[in-house]
């Protein structure tokens, strides 16, 4: 799995994304699924945590959002936004799937290097 990009960058949204996972989820893991797909590669992070409030999916990529549950967990609301950022100048994407009180999964899908 090869992706032409910044590494330093890729590893920062990376493990803004799975930190976040690990902070929110109950007992503190993250479930990471690497898939190569023809034209695409796919990680997808998954938490055990509270969920996301469909009226706050839209928001979360917002820098500084926190949704109520968030409220008591130490946190700043830059680590989604800033990963999004980083994700889209990769020429990839970023999405939420969220069931209040059953977690949440985060899929990045990224373009492979030439010649993969």
């Amino acid at each position: 799995m090869l992706v032409n990009g910044n590494p330093h960058l890729l590893r920062t949204a990376f493990q803004n994304i799975i930190e976040n996972a690990c902070k929110f989820s109950e007992d503190s893991r993250a479930e990471v699924e690497l898939v190569c797909e023809p034209g695409e590669l796919r990680v997808q992070v998954t938490d055990r945590g509270p969920g996301i409030e469909k009226k706050d999916i839209d928001n979360v990529f917002q820098p500084f959002f926190r949704t109520d549950a968030t409220s008591k967990v130490k946190g700043y609301g830059v680590g989604l936004s800033l990963s999004q950022r980083i994700i889209s100048i990769h020429k990839g994407k970023i999405s939420i799937e969220s069931t209040p009180g059953s977690g949440t999964c985060i899929t990045v899908l990224l373009p492979p290097a030439r010649g993969f």
